[in-house]
């Protein structure tokens, strides 16, 4: 039997309206709570954009790598971090100025998510770090039991820093500066600031002039 509006009782009409709000209610609730957690979360590609790592435990959850500043300030401030980082200092392979007083190097970052784009190489552990300094195009390695070396070249994206031990570890390459008076000894001073603190950090590591053919 179809009834017309006019036969529709009141109180049905009062009872179906208030099931289609309660209905239109709810499903915008689970729809922003969707699309809130979706906005803590690590698990879309690129959240934090190039040279940006993300962090889900953290609070916000992208920070750029170190020696990285924001592209776009005024948009990283308000939680939209697609614009991702760039870098402070250009690398040596970036300046090209045939200058003698600065040399590329690599900073170690610890449990972290690697993308798995990468050019691999079943070389030794001991050789990947030499293998993509040779290469300006390479930003960064790593190295798997399983795989052997791994470089990215271009911008890294999609990195995340796990709060467990789980992760790999990954070199970026950075600019180290190279203190003339160091290198008669045959050592390399880098002056690393750290994060605690506004003084620096002195260390020095071998430095092995490399020839390409």
């Amino acid at each position: 039997m179809v009834m017309k509006p006019a036969e529709i009782p009141s109180f049905l009409l009062f009872l179906f309206t208030a099931i289609i709000v309660l209905y239109a209610f709810s499903s915008r609730f689970c729809i922003a709570q969707v699309n809130s957690s979706s906005s803590n979360s690590c698990a879309t590609y690129g959240r934090c954009g190039y040279y940006g790592s993300c962090n889900s435990l953290n609070s916000p959850i992208c920070t750029c790598l170190r020696g990285f500043d924001p592209r776009n300030k005024q948009e990283w401030d308000t939680g939209n971090w697609t614009s991702g980082c760039v870098r402070r200092v250009p690398l040596n392979c970036e300046s090209n100025n045939g200058s003698t007083t600065r040399v590329d190097g690599f900073l170690k970052l610890q449990m972290m998510k690697i993308s798995v784009y990468s050019d691999r190489w079943s070389g030794p552990e001991g050789e990947c770090e030499g293998r993509c300094l040779r290469n300006c195009s390479c930003m960064a390695y790593g190295y798997d039991v399983g795989i052997g070396c791994m470089f990215w070249s271009g911008s890294l994206i999609d990195v995340q820093n796990f709060p467990s031990s789980s992760g790999s570890d990954l070199y970026i390459r950075r600019l180290l500066l190279l203190v003339p008076n160091a290198t008669s000894l045959g050592f390399v001073r880098i002056y690393d600031k750290k994060k605690a603190g506004d003084g620096y950090h002195i260390t020095y590591v071998p430095f092995c002039p490399m020839f390409v053919k």
